[in-house]
């Protein structure tokens, strides 16, 4: 992992703002935190596929930290306080327990991110 491959998932997601990498410009580890804007109109991403240099495929899974409430049918952050248009719409199925969406795209907590410090003012997310 380099800051060249967190760029290129980032910009996927929407415009990069910062990457968190080591003095040295080193990032060790499966995951990275990256800063981005993204466009709370459109549906959060889940995951991302990515050929790697060798041609393998690999899905880059993300979290979010800092994650405001959203849909858990469509994925938007813009209409909390409303239904979900998905579910006035004809073929409608509720899927329950089993939404596209859920608590699960939200960062664990600082205290369970394995000793890092937490920065204030952080709003990015993990790979």
């Amino acid at each position: 992992m380099n800051k060249e491959v967190a760029s290129f998932i980032a910009n996927k997601l929407g415009p990069m703002r910062e990457v968190d990498q080591e003095k040295g410009g080193a990032i060790w580890g499966s995951l990275i935190r990256i800063r981005v804007v993204i466009d709370v109109t459109k549906p959060l991403k889940r995951a991302l596929k990515i050929r790697t240099f060798i041609g393998d495929e690999q899905l880059a899974t993300f979290t979010y930290k800092r994650l405001q409430n959203f849909c858990y049918f469509c994925g938007c952050m813009d209409h909390i306080s409303r239904p979900c248009e998905l579910q006035f719409k004809q073929d409608f199925v509720d899927p329950g327990e089993n939404t596209p969406f859920g608590a699960w795209l939200r960062a664990p907590p600082p205290s369970a991110s394995r000793g890092r410090a937490p920065n204030a003012g952080w709003r990015g997310l993990y790979i």
